[in-house]
C-alpha cells in the first residue's frame, strides 16, 4: 500500500506508549479534544489518535481522524479479554468481524473488519514464535461495560468464533464501513478466558469514562480484595502492550509492499 495514509486508533496510554517506544520518532499534537501522534515508520507517515475508553469516545475520535487526514487504511488496536479458553495473556487476536453486545444479546451488524495481508500474517507468526505468543483470528465483541465472561460464553450464538471482548472496536468498525475505509482490528489479550475480574471499570471512571485516581483509591479502600487482581492485570497489560507494539509495528512495516 505505498503512499497510502494510515490512521491508527487506540483507547489508552498503556496501549499506545509501548508502540511509541518501538517507533522512537514521533510528534505529539492535538486534534479537537484528542491527543494525536504523528509517526514516521518505514518511510510512511501515520497518524495515531488516543480515543479514550468506550464506544462513544472511539466513535468521536474516529470521526475526527477520518475528517482530518482521510486515511486510506484504519488500524484499531488495544487490549482485549478472551471469552473462552484457548488464548493466553499476550496472545494476539486479529479481528475477523466486529459486533456490539448490548444488554443480553449480540446485535446483528454489517460492520466488518478485513484480514491482514498474508505477508503480515507470516511476519506476526514469526514474531510470536520468538516472543512466545500465538496469533489467532477472532470475532470481536464490543461493550461499554465489563461483562462476566462465564455468563457471556453461554449466551453467544454459534456463529461467533473465538470471541474477544473490547470496548471500542465496534464503533470504529461501524464508521469505517460507512466511509468504506478498510479496517484492521488487533487486540492483545490482557485477561485470559479463565480469568474473571472481580470489579467493573465504571467503579474507576466518571460519567465520561475517564479514569479518576480518587475513584480507584476509594474502590481499593472499600474492597481491598481486588488488589491482587489489579497487580496481576498491570503485569498482564505490560506483556500485552509489548506484544501489541511489536506486532503493530511489524504490520506497518510489512504492508508497504502489499
Amino acid at each position: 500500500m505505498p503512499g497510502k495514509k494510515i490512521g491508527l486508533i487506540a483507547a489508552m496510554p498503556e496501549e499506545i506508549k509501548p508502540l511509541l517506544k518501538e517507533v522512537g520518532d514521533y510528534r505529539k499534537t492535538t486534534l479537537e479534544r484528542f491527543t494525536l501522534y504523528h509517526l514516521s515508520l518505514a518511510g510512511r507517515q501515520c497518524s495515531l489518535i488516543e480515543s479514550g475508553i468506550g464506544m462513544k469516545r472511539a466513535e468521536a475520535a474516529t470521526q475526527a481522524l477520518v475528517t482530518s487526514i482521510r486515511p486510506d487504511v484504519l488500524i484499531s488496536f488495544g487490549f482485549g479479554g478472551a471469552v473462552k479458553p484457548g488464548m493466553a495473556v499476550g496472545d494476539l487476536a486479529i479481528g475477523r468481524k466486529s459486533v456490539p453486545y448490548q444488554g443480553d444479546q449480540v446485535v446483528t451488524s454489517k460492520a466488518i473488519v478485513v484480514s491482514i495481508p498474508q505477508g503480515s500474517q507470516q511476519t506476526l507468526a514469526s514474531i510470536g514464535k520468538e516472543l512466545g505468543f500465538t496469533v489467532q483470528e477472532s470475532d470481536f465483541l464490543s461493550s461499554d461495560k465489563i461483562l462476566n465472561k462465564r455468563e457471556l460464553a453461554g449466551k453467544l450464538p454459534s456463529d461467533i468464533s473465538n470471541p474477544v471482548l473490547d470496548m471500542e472496536t465496534w464503533a470504529v468498525a461501524r464508521l469505517a464501513a460507512q466511509m468504506e475505509i478498510p479496517l484492521l482490528a488487533i487486540r492483545a489479550i490482557s485477561d485470559a478466558g479463565d480469568e474473571e475480574l472481580d470489579f467493573s471499570l465504571d467503579r474507576f471512571t466518571d460519567d465520561e469514562m475517564n479514569i479518576r485516581i480518587s475513584r480507584v483509591l476509594g474502590t481499593v479502600v472499600r474492597t481491598p480484595r481486588i488488589i491482587p487482581q489489579l497487580i496481576r492485570l498491570a503485569v498482564n497489560s505490560r506483556i500485552a502492550g509489548r506484544n501489541l507494539a511489536v506486532s503493530v509495528k511489524a504490520i506497518l512495516e510489512s504492508i508497504k509492499d502489499e
